[in-house]
């Protein structure tokens, strides 16, 4: 079972590239998974019948107790069946359905498969912390097949609508099983459903029941029950077969399987019965009326499952022994024809391209196959002999009538069922009247008789296997009796029960039989009047659901509008000082508050150069602060980082100092960058305000900082972890540069923050910049050098490129290929010949920082500072078009691969039985190049490497060529103007 469902976790990965080569019928590959997965079920009967059910598991997580564990006992067993079965069938009847149809099918076909595998691994899992987690994957591959046809507006709003409505319960359902699993100290279904007696005993009522609720709020919502009912039809707009196996054989079935996982043990809790019986009853009766108003053939089976659906949550609910088995002879009937029905309509849809009931007439004679097999599934969804709806049906009576003498809840099971099957008749003809019968119009007359197409005959296979089952099954009730009796067997009133009932084809004239006939008769009726009076429904209640959620959507939407347009004013002053304040007043309060345990000592300087450097710095603080030109200012503040770097360097850090240098010189530049596009003196366009709040503000946090310094430093109450770092680089890391093994091993995690931090702040960068995209235009736009034989190459204008200035016949070469585009007056011929020849030095010198940084001063991030610095130097002496000729990729593949290179690093120990970022060392002596040493977490630091350089190329690439494309596509546009009270000429 593990093995089954790592294969359904890296199949689909095939399936894509698959499709691309052999068309739809790779999907005749992709049913091979599910349909050995089946096989293999069927194979594990023995064991499952008598009482040994199969049992694998993986310690997954240990710290927590959670397992990788599956088991297949009679109700998993079942629904196993059926998801790889149906799904089997589902991938069969999608080699027709998506013929001539190539956009997206390769991602459609892996998400289905996939998702097969999570219903499969969800069906069998045996922990409770695993089954959530896999819940939720269903949910998110559920949105990604709803919004297949991510064009249409319906199928986006419908795919977002379900994941919000199923990913919300399903966290809330987190919650309870958190709270379980805490309470019964296993996450382990089976034992915690064993102890659950003796948990009622030892936990306090309230909280057991708020984790009872909450669970049952993740099933509920899955299974598209009263209140969370409303996504279900709007599913709708997914393609066919993702309604046939989602939303009738699969994703909603797991909310059922959740409710009859439980149903045996928690039925007793003070609120299970009354929850699940009055919503699912409730839930019943109101999609079977939905579906009497409903004229598209889909949505009439949408609503009829979500009175199907309901009807199942009441019958597994109630918990005993007789419910049980009728309920899952039930659940397997609806999987049964609900898929062929849900399939039928696929087929009509292809074949007609409508569903509308009003468009369709005289069908059935010309399809009398679909027609027949669309007969029998709905005559076994209304429970109609000798189908297994109308066994499961009856036995679902027989259940109710026995137990409603000694409990209400079960009369108003019966009750409603009794209600919901008149509805469910009647909704049952109204769907093959619609897409069969001749219809007549307004004056008696029969309609024009709509033209079918033949199908494809393997396009029926699936729904009329699936219409075969639940004939055959009918016939075959004893058998099934024997096949899931284990399951009812486990209900607490199982031992006591005198004549325990069992599945039959006829038991007889019973009242159970008597009041099957007058619902399916009163549908009949109803259906009727409804035909001949044109009567609809009217709608139950005035605000539904549905209005609720869209109500909340439109509120967030303004909350959100109003908290922006109130916080987000476009002021950077304020956005700084309002996080200013804030941190004064939080952490001036905790000093305040901690003043009596303030242990303070304080010293003059520790080095000479401290004495030296700390004036310096001051005092370009405070000229910085009288500044008057942008530029002088950033110079100015660079000096008290400078001032660091000479701090850092005395105190025994050269990585920091090096570090620290390299970050000043990327940030002038930086800034640089920026002071182009703005003025040059402050307080142009807009002046400072409130000069002396803000010197108020300055000094508050300067001295908020000093005393957190000073305090925090006397504050220290046991030997710093830091004081064991060299031995533990050089145990643990086997390296000697303490601040890089610290970095890319002792402290991975940190750093993998930070890395993700950078590539935050370099999208978000780029985002502000580009308008339309961020793909690298400079690199393709460098051509060949020119020659003799060519075009002068063209150099930036006011007027845009033009020929540049020099003779046809030279062949003098430019020292940089950038170069020849730039205007004359930027060029600088002394500073390209410098970077030509600096430029690949520079970068052996960053590699060399990189692999010796384990045990000398160095590390990939001061190394890819100084690469980054060499691209800096291209992109000044040869303008955007050399930064593409120095760097002919895109920034972001270099992000991108550098982050996967260091969670590859982190995570890889995992398959070994390590930690994460767990250092392997190797180490040999070779010839010629005598002893050699390897660290893996050196790959860790190739990642931070390339993700540093990737940052520094996309800032030079927004802020540095597309701030200088936008320049000059202004300066064309100023050019091209007409004079004022003129034209152009």
């Amino acid at each position: 079972m593990l093995i089954l469902l790592g294969a359904f976790a890296l199949v689909p990965l095939t399936l894509p590239w698959l499709i691309g080569r052999l068309g739809p019928r790779a999907f005749f590959i992709a049913a091979l998974l599910p349909l050995a997965a089946f096989i293999h079920t069927l194979l594990q009967t023995p064991a499952v019948l008598a009482g040994k059910a199969p049992f694998e598991t993986y310690a997954w997580i240990p710290q927590l107790g959670i397992d990788l564990s599956m088991r297949m006992d009679t109700l998993g067993w079942v629904m196993a069946l059926i998801v790889t079965g149906v799904g089997a069938l589902v991938m069969i009847y999608c080699r027709w359905y998506f013929t001539g149809e190539k956009q997206g099918v390769g991602f459609f076909s892996a998400v289905l498969l996939g998702f097969a595998g999570a219903m499969y691994g969800l069906v069998l899992a045996d922990d409770l912390i695993v089954l959530v987690m896999l819940w939720e994957v269903t949910s998110i591959l559920s949105y990604l097949l709803i919004g297949f046809y991510h064009r249409r507006g319906a199928s986006r709003r419908a795919a977002l609508q379900a994941l919000l409505v199923t990913t919300l319960g399903g966290l809330v359902m987190f919650v309870g099983a958190v709270i379980v699993s805490v309470q019964a100290g296993t996450s382990s279904i089976s034992q915690i459903l064993h102890a659950w007696s003796s948990l009622e005993q030892t936990v306090s009522g309230p909280l057991l029941n708020a984790a009872v609720v909450m669970l049952l709020i993740g099933a509920l919502s899955k299974s598209a029950i009263f209140p969370f009912h409303f996504w279900l039809p709007g599913a709708m707009a997914a393609p066919t077969p993702v309604s046939a196996y989602l939303h009738a054989a699969a994703m909603v079935k797991a909310g059922i399987y959740f409710i009859a996982r439980f149903a045996p043990f928690l039925f007793m809790s003070d609120l299970w019965r009354p929850i699940v019986i009055s919503l699912g009853i409730f839930t019943m009766l109101l999609g079977g009326l939905q579906a009497l108003r409903e004229s598209d053939l889909k949505r009439i089976l949408a609503f009829g499952t979500v009175s199907q659906l309901g009807m199942l949550t009441a019958v597994l609910g109630y918990g005993v022994r007789d419910t049980a088995l009728a309920g899952l002879a039930l659940l397997i009937g609806h999987a049964l024809f609900k898929s062929a029905l849900f399939l039928v309509v696929g087929v009509i849809d292809r074949q007609l391209s409508t569903r509308d009931i009003g468009g369709l007439s005289g069908v059935g004679r010309q399809a009398p196959t679909l027609a027949a097999l669309s007969m029998i599934a709905v005559a076994s969804m209304i429970g109609v002999a000798p189908t297994i709806g109308f066994v499961a049906k009856e036995a679902t009576l027989t259940a109710f009538i026995d137990s409603a003498a000694t409990d209400p809840w079960a009369l108003v099971a019966l009750i409603g069922i009794v209600l919901g099957s008149v509805l469910t008749a009647a909704y049952g003809l109204r769907f093959i009247w619609g897409a069969f019968w001749t219809k007549k119009d307004a004056g008696g007359a029969p309609r024009p008789v709509t033209v079918w197409p033949d199908p494809p005959i393997g396009f029926l296979a699936a729904p009329l296997l699936l219409a075969g089952l639940t004939l055959a099954l009918g016939f075959a009730a004893p058998g099934v009796d024997a096949l899931i009796v284990g399951y009812a067997d486990q209900a607490a009133d199982a031992a006591s029960a005198e004549h325990p009932y069992h599945l039959a084809l006829w038991h007889g004239l019973e009242p159970a039989l008597f009041l099957s006939l007058g619902s399916i008769a009163l549908g009949f009726a109803v259906f009727f009047i409804q035909v001949r009076r044109d009567w609809t429904p009217r709608r139950i209640l005035r605000f539904s659901a549905a209005d609720l959620y869209n109500n909340t959507l439109r509120g967030i939407a303004r909350v959100s509008t109003w908290t922006t347009t109130f916080t987000q004013r476009g002021s950077l002053p304020l956005y700084v000082a309002t996080i200013l304040v804030v941190f004064v007043a939080a952490e001036g309060t905790a000093l305040i508050a901690g003043i009596a345990d303030w242990n303070v000592s304080l010293d003059g300087w520790q080095t000479p150069m401290q004495v030296v450097v700390a004036p310096i710095m001051i005092v370009a603080g405070l000229a910085a602060v009288r500044a008057r030109k942008r530029y002088t200012g950033v110079v100015l503040v660079s000096v008290t980082g400078l001032g660091m770097v000479l701090l850092f360097a005395t105190s025994g850090a050269p990585d920091l100092a090096l570090t620290q240098i390299l970050i000043e010189t990327v940030t002038l530049v930086t800034f640089a960058l920026v002071l182009r596009r703005i003025p040059a003196r402050l307080g142009e366009h807009n002046a400072s305000v409130w000069p002396i709040a803000r010197a108020v503000l300055a000094v508050g946090v300067g001295a908020t900082m000093a005393f957190i310094a000073v305090v925090a430093t006397g504050a220290r109450v046991a030997d710093p972890i830091s004081d064991r770092f060299p031995e533990l680089a050089y145990e643990l890391g086997h390296g000697k540069n303490v601040v890089n093994v610290a970095l890319v091993d002792l402290r991975g995690w940190d750093t993998m923050g930070e890395l993700s931090v950078l590539i935050l702040a370099a999208t978000g960068v780029a985002s502000l910049v580009f308008v339309t995209h961020r793909s690298d235009l400079l690199s393709r736009a460098i051509s060949p050098l020119p020659t003799a034989t060519t075009r002068r190459p063209l150099v930036e204008t006011d007027e845009g490129p033009r020929p540049r200035s020099a003779r046809p016949d030279s062949t003098r070469q430019a020292w940089l290929v950038g170069g020849q585009r730039m205007r004359p007056e930027n060029r600088s011929i002394m500073l390209e010949v410098i970077v030509r020849i600096l430029f690949h030095t520079i970068i052996v010198v960053s590699l060399y920082l990189l692999f010796a940084g384990h045990n000398l001063p160095g590390g990939g991030f001061a190394g890819g500072l100084v690469a980054g610095m060499a691209l800096v130097m291209r992109y000044v002496a040869g303008g955007r078009y050399e930064l593409g000729a120095a760097a002919p990729t895109d920034a972001g593949r270099l992000l991108g691969v550098g982050m996967t290179l260091a969670v590859a690093t982190a995570l890889a120990p995992l398959l070994f039985g390590a930690a994460p970022l767990t250092s392997g060392f190797w180490e040999a002596d070779l010839p010629v190049i005598g002893h050699v040493e390897f660290v893996t977490s050196t790959i860790f630091d190739v990642g931070v490497y390339l993700v540093v350089i990737g940052l520094v190329l996309d800032v030079l690439r927004s802020l540095g060529g597309e701030v200088d494309r936008q320049a000059q596509a202004l300066r064309l546009m100023q050019g091209s103007r007409p004079p004022q009270g003129g034209r152009a000429s």
